[in-house]
């Protein structure tokens, strides 16, 4: 990052428009849910950032590069449209990224709900597994393009952060990931989903996949594993009842 400032920053200014231009790009990395590809969390840089402040040295000099400084506004708004700019330019990534694009980027991928969905098909279907994998991954495509749907999972995806953060008053990130019989917000979730996927039925096959917690729903944490969970279930009960 390259910051050319027409002005007279003090050597001071220039560290503060460092500090200003940092907490600019974290900014940009966080409205964009730009995520490590090591720890799946929000990430607020890369192991090679580097920052270049330089200035004209015109004019009289300039103390102060803060964020309610008109210097730092500047900085601050420069940066955020570069970087976000530059990650559209470079990644493909924008704000408007598909959900299946937004799971991947948190490990959550298509080919494990298939597997998921299929570990307790299997028990009671006569479907071969090749031909309600291929049934499944199509009807999970086309769910993850519901904006309600996109809306149910990227709030339980929200909700497994805060949970995990201790952001959730009164629940521990201790308790919240040991998925405490109190908290029944993460199954709410599932059966909205799984609900609106298939209806009554849906809703009765998530109650099966919560309990058994087949696949990767027995890795993830508990919003996210309700939410896979009536993905899985909903979309299943949709392609049974088409037989």
């Amino acid at each position: 990052m390259i910051l050319l400032i027409e002005g007279n920053p003090t050597e001071s200014c220039m560290v503060d428009v460092v500090k200003t231009a940092t907490e600019a790009k974290t900014v940009a990395l966080r409205n964009l849910d730009i995520r490590s590809r090591f720890s799946k969390e929000i990430c607020t840089g890369t192991t090679t950032d580097a920052i270049v402040v330089a200035s004209t040295s015109r004019g009289r000099p300039i103390e102060y590069a803060g964020t309610a400084t008109t210097l730092g506004y500047l900085v601050g708004r420069a940066v955020r449209i570069g970087v976000e700019g530059a990650i559209a330019k470079e990644e493909q990534i924008t704000p408007g990224r598909s959900l299946l694009q937004r799971l991947r980027e948190r490990g959550i991928l298509l080919d494990d709900m298939v597997r998921t969905g299929i570990e307790l098909l299997i028990q009671s279907s006569a479907m071969s597994v090749r031909k309600a994998s291929d049934l499944l991954r199509a009807e999970l495509e086309r769910a993850l393009t519901d904006t309600n749907i996109q809306a149910f999972v990227l709030a339980a995806a929200r909700l497994e952060e805060d949970g995990d953060r201790g952001l959730i008053p009164s629940l521990s990130p201790k308790d919240f990931r040991s998925d405490p019989v109190t908290l029944v917000a993460d199954e709410s979730i599932g059966l909205a989903i799984a609900n609106y996927l298939a209806g009554t039925w849906g809703a009765y096959n998530f109650l099966r996949y919560d309990r058994l917690k087949p696949g990767m729903m027995s890795r993830i944490g508990p919003f996210m594993d309700d939410a896979v969970g009536g993905l899985v279930a909903g979309a299943l009960t949709k392609i049974m009842a088409r037989k």
